[in-house]
C-alpha cells in the first residue's frame, strides 16, 4: 500500500496541553487522526517517554498501529509531545514503555494522547472514526498489564499449548503486508496439517521440553493472566473485534491472536474429546485433565471464547482505499468487498485439503514401498563397470573391489532411506486415517473447526459487550459499540454527550429492531427504563444489577434465529413500539417485596436482620397458602412443588436432574412452611404485622443449618428484583418487584418469556412494560411452542 502520507507536524516548542492540539488542528468531516511517533530507547538509562504527535488521513493508507488497554486512575505520570508534557494514566504509561522496549520505534494510535479529551467537539468527531482506526490498525496491542512471575508463566504457556492445535487461516485478517490469496492460504494450510500431522506420528519422548512447559503453568498463573479487568470494559469490546492482528501483551511477553485462540481450543479438547489421542495423552493425564476442566469452566475462559467467535463472526473489508488486501472472487466474476473469518474458512475447505494430503500421503508411501522392493533388482543389472584403472592393470583388482564395495553402499543406503520413509510417511498416513469418522480423527479433531454459519454470534457478543461490560459513562454502553454498528450496517446518530441517555438508548434499540426484528427479545431488559425514555427502552446501565432471569433467555432467541424476520412485525414510531401480542392472564395476587438479608462475618444473619427475616416468612408464608389452597394442577403446572421449586430459581428444571441434596433441602423447607400455614393463615385474618406463628416457623427453620442457608438464599435472590404471584386462572409464578394486582401476563412475537404489561389510561390503548415474568411450563417461548398454545393475537401499542 502506499506509505506516502500528507500529515502536518507542528514546530517543536514549549506548549500548553490545549496550545498543542490546536497546533495540530484535525480537519472537521474528513478521515483525519493523530498518530504518535515514539523513538526507541536510547542507550542511557531514561524513563521519560518522549513521541511527536502528527496528522495523518485514513484516505491515504497509513502505516500505524494501536493500542488498547483500560485508563485506569489518574496517576501523575507523563508523556512529553512536541515540547508539552501530556497527563496520562499509569496503565497508559506502562504500556506504552514496555511497546517501546519491545518494538523500538513505532507509530500508534493512543486515545489518551492522539484526542483532546477537552474538546467534546473533537471527542464527538473522533469516536465515530475510533472503528476505521482499530479496524486499519496493522496491529492491535491488547496490554493486560505489567505482568508478573505467574502471567510469564502463562504466556509461555499459551505459546507452547498453541502448538497442539490449528486454525485453519484468516488469523490475522491482515498485518499490513501485500494482498493475500485463497490459493496462498490453502498451500499455508496444506503444509500446516502436514506439520500438525509430524507432530501427532513423532515420538512422544522427543517432546519432553514442549511437555515440562505445559506442566510448568498451573491453573491460578493461567486465570491470573486471563482474568483481567480489560476483558470486562466496554471500549476494548469493539477494539479487539474490528482489530485484523490483535496482539496479546503482558509485561514484556506477547501472545498472537492465532497463539490464544489454539491455546484455548486445546485446554478445551483436552477436558472431553481427544483427551486420549496423540499427544493430549501426554500432556493431558487426570490431573492436568483436572486443571483443564476448571480453567474451562471459568468466566473469564468463556469470556475469552465468546470473544473470538464474535472475531470470526463479524464481517472483514477486503480492500482499503482500492488496495486489495483479501483477494476473494465473487460469483459474479469480480472481487468481494467484506468477508468474514468464518466464511473465509469455509472457502478455503479444510476438509478437501486434508483429504487430498491424506491421499498424496498415503500414495508416496505406497510408491516407496515398491520402490524398495524394485530398487536391488534394477541396481544389479544396470551395475556399471569399474574404471579402467587409467592403464595401470596391477591396480584393477583394488579398483574392481572398492568400486563394488562403494555401488553395494549406495545401493543399501538407498534401500534403508525408501524403508525410513516408508515408515516415515506410514505414521503419517496413520495419522491422516480418513477411513474412519473425520471428527474422530486425531489430527482432524485439532483443526480449529467453525461454528454453523447461520448463528448470529456477533449480534450475541454485541449484545453482551452494551449489557455485561462496565464503563464509566452511561452513554458509552452504546458509543463504545458505534464501530461495531457501522461494520453490521446499523445506522446511529453521532456520538453526542449532551443527549440524554434515556434518547441515546431508544436510538440503539430501535436502529436494532431495524436490522433484525428478533432484537425485540430485548424487552426482556425492560421494567426500569433510564430518564425521559419509554417502558420498552431497556436501561443497560443496570440492567446488570437487577436482572434475574438466566440470560439464556435473552441470548439463545437471537442466536439461533428461533423467529423469522417475517413472522415479526415490529415497528417503532418516536416514543411507542408496535409488537404482535397475546393477553394470557392477570395478575390476581402478588407478594410484598422481599427484604435482603446481611450476613455476618461467620456466614449468620447481622442481629438487625431478625425483622427482615420474618417479613420474608411472612411474604412467602401467604404466596404458599394462596398457591395450596387456590392453585388446581393444569396443563401449565404439572406438580405444584416442582413449580414453586423451578419459581424460586427462576428457571425451569426437570426433576430428574435436580441435584438430591438441593432437593431434599426445599422439600424441608416447604413442608416446614406448609406445616404452619393452617396457623398462620388463621392469624393474619384478624392481625396486622408480624404474627406469632412466624417466630415459631423461623425457630423452625433455624434448627437446620442448610434449610436456614436456602432460605436466605432465597430472600436474598428476590430482595430488589422479583417479587412472587399467583394469576386469575391458578398459574404461578416470579414477577418485577413493581407488578401489582390487575397488571396483565402477556405473550409477545419473539420474546422468550412472558412479559407483565400494565394498562396505561392516560395513553389510550397504550400499555407500560412492567417486566418479565417468569411461569414454570411457559419459558423459552420459541414460535413451534406459541403456535401450539390457541391465542388470540393483536397489535399491543408501547408506551
Amino acid at each position: 500500500m502506499d506509505d506516502t502520507d500528507q500529515h502536518r507536524t507542528p514546530t517543536i516548542g514549549p506548549f500548553t496541553t490545549a496550545q498543542l492540539y490546536d497546533s495540530i488542528p484535525i480537519p472537521s468531516r474528513s478521515q483525519c487522526i493523530r498518530v504518535l511517533d515514539i523513538p526507541k530507547r536510547p542507550l542511557a538509562v531514561d524513563e521519560c517517554l518522549t513521541g511527536t504527535l502528527r496528522t495523518v488521513d485514513l484516505r491515504n493508507s497509513p502505516k500505524f498501529t494501536a493500542l488498547s488497554y483500560v485508563w485506569g486512575k489518574a496517576s501523575d505520570k507523563t508523556i512529553s509531545c512536541n515540547g508539552c508534557d501530556i497527563n496520562i494514566t499509569k496503565s497508559c504509561y506502562e504500556a506504552l514503555f514496555s511497546l517501546r522496549e519491545k518494538c523500538g520505534d513505532l507509530t500508534l494510535w493512543v486515545d489518551a494522547v492522539c484526542i483532546n479529551q477537552d474538546d467534546a467537539n473533537e471527542l464527538a468527531h473522533q469516536i465515530p472514526l475510533m472503528g476505521e482506526i482499530y479496524t486499519w490498525a496493522e496491529a492491535v496491542y491488547i496490554w493486560l498489564g505489567d505482568g508478573s512471575q505467574a502471567t510469564d508463566k502463562a504466556m509461555k504457556y499459551i505459546r507452547a499449548a498453541s502448538q497442539h492445535r490449528l486454525f485453519p487461516a484468516g488469523v490475522p485478517w491482515w498485518d499490513g503486508t501485500g494482498p493475500i490469496t485463497v490459493d496462498e492460504d490453502r498451500n499455508q494450510l496444506w503444509w500446516g496439517i502436514l506439520s500438525l500431522s509430524q507432530r501427532s506420528a513423532r515420538d512422544r519422548d522427543k517432546r519432553k521440553q514442549d511437555v515440562g512447559v505445559l506442566y510448568a503453568c498451573d491453573r491460578v498463573s493461567l486465570l491470573e493472566l486471563l482474568d483481567q479487568t480489560w476483558l470486562y470494559r466496554s471500549w476494548t469490546f469493539q477494539e479487539v473485534t474490528l482489530a485484523p492482528n490483535p496482539i496479546l501483551v503482558c509485561g514484556q511477553e506477547h501472545v498472537t491472536w492465532l497463539q490464544l485462540y489454539q491455546a484455548l481450543t486445546f485446554i478445551q479438547d483436552s477436558t472431553s474429546q481427544f483427551c486420549n489421542k496423540g499427544d493430549i495423552s501426554i500432556v493431558a493425564r487426570d490431573e492436568r485433565r483436572r486443571e483443564h476442566r476448571l480453567i474451562a469452566s471459568s468466566e473469564a475462559f468463556k469470556s475469552w471464547q465468546n470473544l473470538f467467535e464474535v472475531w470470526q463472526s463479524i464481517s472483514r473489508p477486503c480492500r482499503w482505499n482500492g488496495h486489495e488486501i483479501r483477494v476473494l472472487s465473487c460469483h459474479t466474476g469480480g472481487s468481494r468487498d467484506s468477508c468474514s473469518v468464518r466464511e473465509y474458512v469455509q472457502l478455503l475447505e479444510p476438509e478437501k485439503i486434508y483429504r487430498s494430503l491424506a491421499n498424496q500421503v498415503t500414495l508416496v508411501s505406497v510408491f516407496s514401498v515398491l520402490l524398495f522392493m524394485a530398487f536391488p533388482p534394477l541396481s544389479v543389472a544396470t551395475w556399471p563397470e569399474a574404471p579402467s584403472g587409467h592403464g595401470l592393470p596391477e591396480k584393477r583388482g583394488w579398483i574392481d573391489v572398492l568400486w563394488h564395495w562403494s555401488m553395494a553402499l549406495i545401493v543399501w543406503s538407498t534401500c534403508f532411506f525408501i524403508l525410513f520413509l516408508h515408515i516415515y510417511l506410514s505414521m503419517i498416513a496413520t495419522a491422516l486415517d480418513i477411513d474412519n469418522d473425520m471428527k474422530q480423527n486425531t489430527v482432524y479433531g485439532r483443526i480449529g473447526q467453525t461454528e454453523d454459519l447461520t448463528q448470529q454470534n456477533h449480534l450475541v457478543g454485541l449484545l453482551q459487550a452494551m449489557r455485561d461490560r462496565e464503563s464509566t459513562k452511561p452513554q458509552d454502553r452504546v458509543f463504545a459499540v458505534e464501530g461495531v454498528f457501522q461494520r453490521l450496517g446499523i445506522r446511529q446518530p453521532t456520538p453526542d454527550y449532551n443527549r440524554p441517555t434515556g434518547e441515546i438508548y431508544r436510538d440503539a434499540f430501535v436502529s436494532l429492531i431495524e436490522r433484525k426484528p428478533t432484537f425485540v427479545n430485548l424487552l426482556i431488559d425492560c421494567g426500569l427504563s433510564p430518564p425521559g425514555a419509554p417502558s420498552w427502552v431497556p436501561d443497560w446501565s443496570t440492567v446488570a444489577k437487577r436482572s434475574w432471569l438466566p440470560s439464556s433467555y435473552l441470548y439463545d432467541s437471537i442466536e439461533k434465529e428461533r423467529w423469522s424476520d417475517d413472522q415479526l412485525q415490529v415497528s417503532a414510531s418516536g416514543n411507542t413500539l408496535s409488537v404482535n401480542g397475546a393477553f394470557l392472564r392477570t395478575a390476581e395476587f402478588c407478594t410484598r417485596p422481599f427484604h435482603k438479608i446481611e450476613l455476618d462475618d461467620s456466614g449468620n444473619p447481622a442481629p438487625p436482620m431478625q425483622e427482615s427475616l420474618h417479613n420474608n416468612i411472612q411474604v412467602l408464608s401467604r404466596w404458599i397458602i394462596k398457591i395450596t389452597r387456590d392453585v388446581i394442577l393444569n396443563e401449565v403446572h404439572e406438580s405444584i412443588p416442582s413449580a414453586v421449586f423451578n419459581t424460586f430459581n427462576g428457571s425451569s428444571t426437570s426433576v430428574s436432574k435436580i441435584d438430591p441434596r438441593q432437593k431434599d433441602v426445599f422439600n424441608t423447607f416447604y413442608t416446614i412452611i406448609r406445616r404452619h400455614g393452617v396457623c398462620f393463615e388463621k392469624e393474619v385474618e384478624t392481625m396486622c404485622g408480624i404474627a406469632p406463628t412466624t417466630h415459631t416457623t423461623m425457630q423452625e427453620i433455624a434448627r437446620d443449618r442448610t434449610c436456614l442457608d436456602y432460605f436466605i438464599k432465597i430472600c436474598n435472590r428476590f430482595a430488589g428484583k422479583r417479587g412472587l404471584f399467583v394469576s386469575s386462572d391458578g398459574a404461578i409464578g416470579s414477577g418485577p418487584v413493581a407488578m401489582a394486582k390487575g397488571d396483565t401476563i402477556s405473550i409477545i412475537k419473539g420474546v422468550a418469556v412472558p412479559m407483565v404489561l400494565r394498562k396505561q389510561e392516560t395513553y389510550g390503548q397504550g400499555y407500560v412494560i412492567v417486566g418479565p415474568a417468569y411461569i414454570d411450563g411457559l419459558m423459552d417461548l420459541t414460535r413451534d411452542k406459541v403456535t401450539s398454545i390457541s391465542l388470540e393475537w393483536r397489535t399491543v401499542i408501547l408506551n
